[in-house]
């Protein structure tokens, strides 16, 4: 099935993050239901352009992909992104916000190693779902609030549960630093 959809994919002027996020999780969700997957599932997302169709602010797809990424178990999105046009921050930013790595490719002669680095990365997991419970008093270190230094977004989830200050890290990739 995901073969013959790639099959039906028609290249144009247009780049839609949003459908493709959607599509592959669909199909991954699909085929853990059916029991066809039922280990931890990498995606690696290349684009080559500006999202201009779907959903187009950077935050709301950053969201959207956290979003459906805590619907799946196990899984991390890696992103590669070719030439000028493409837009670095914010695919780095879903790779970091949902467990994976994002490479910058500018010559298409580096699209092996750029892609070879995602997959190492995805073999390379050292630890998956850490959770660290802080109890930081009075939820402050001398004058600055943690809600301040700590932010979801960053390469780890965070949030305040009762006084306890809880940090999510999805995977620690051996040799990578969050």
């Amino acid at each position: 099935k995901i073969i013959n959809d790639i099959n039906k994919i028609k290249t144009g002027g247009t780049t839609n993050i949003s459908s493709a996020l959607i599509t592959a999780y669909e199909h991954i969700n699909e085929m853990k239901s059916n029991n066809s997957i039922n280990r931890r599932t990498e995606i690696i997302f290349m684009t080559d352009g500006e999202q201009n169709e779907g959903i187009t602010d950077s935050d709301k797809l950053i969201d959207l992909s956290v979003k459906l990424n805590n619907k799946c178990n196990d899984c991390s999105i890696h992103t590669l992104g070719f030439g000028e046009d493409v837009q670095d921050i914010m695919l780095n930013n879903i790779s970091i916000s949902n467990g994976g790595q994002y490479e910058f490719v500018l010559d298409s002669d580096k699209i092996p190693t750029a892609y070879g680095n995602c997959l190492g990365a995805a073999l390379s997991v050292v630890y998956q779902k850490l959770e660290m419970k802080l109890s930081l008093h009075n939820k402050k270190i001398g004058n600055i609030n943690t809600k301040d230094v700590l932010k979801p977004n960053k390469g780890y989830n965070f949030e305040q549960v009762n006084e306890f200050s809880v940090i999510r890290i999805d995977n620690i990739y051996n040799g990578f630093k969050k």
